[in-house]
């Protein structure tokens, strides 16, 4: 791969990652939307919480307030440092020492380390997260789109959660 990229070096990337979020925010509305018509959605979205561990329950917000900080603070520090970190900076790092897929798995391995915090199962998840992330790096060339597209996933995880932990009529 050549030196990082902030913006595409091919339009029709980057229009195909306008379309990719757009795709991403419709599913949101329709995730949103199902939980709200059928309590069963709801229910195993929140299962899906609680499996997922203390640690994760006590990052993501459960009231409106949490919710405007949580998309603020932690999905937009989070994309734009993890990303530089682990995409910008390892990826490219390993990619000019070694095989471009070398440098996907160690930094991909590397991210899924760093979320530790959660517990051994997200690390295997956002080992998985970070290499999607690193393919998506590799195929734009563009480092704004990765970040944009991690911010999108932690806004969303914000957001699922916000909604289903609230009650609706």
């Amino acid at each position: 791969m050549a030196s990082p990229q902030v913006l595409p070096t091919v339009s029709w990337k980057g229009w195909s990652s306008i379309a990719l979020f757009v795709v991403f925010i419709a599913y949101l509305v329709f995730v949103i939307i199902s939980m709200r018509k059928n309590p069963d959605v709801r229910k195993q979205v929140l299962d899906a919480f609680n499996k997922g561990g203390d640690s994760l329950n006590d990052i993501l917000p459960s009231s409106w307030k949490e919710y405007m900080l949580f998309t603020a603070l932690v999905s937009v520090s989070a994309g734009l440092c993890e990303e530089l970190i682990f995409r910008w900076y390892v990826f490219n790092f390993i990619d000019v020492h070694a095989h471009w897929a070398v440098a996907l798995v160690v930094s991909s391995l590397l991210f899924g380390i760093w979320h530790l915090y959660l517990g051994w199962q997200h690390v295997i998840k956002s080992a998985v997260v970070g290499a999607l992330l690193c393919g998506l790096y590799i195929y734009t060339e563009s480092i704004l789109i990765v970040i944009v597209a991690h911010i999108l996933m932690d806004i969303y995880s914000g957001t699922v959660a916000i909604f289903a932990r609230q009650k609706h009529t």
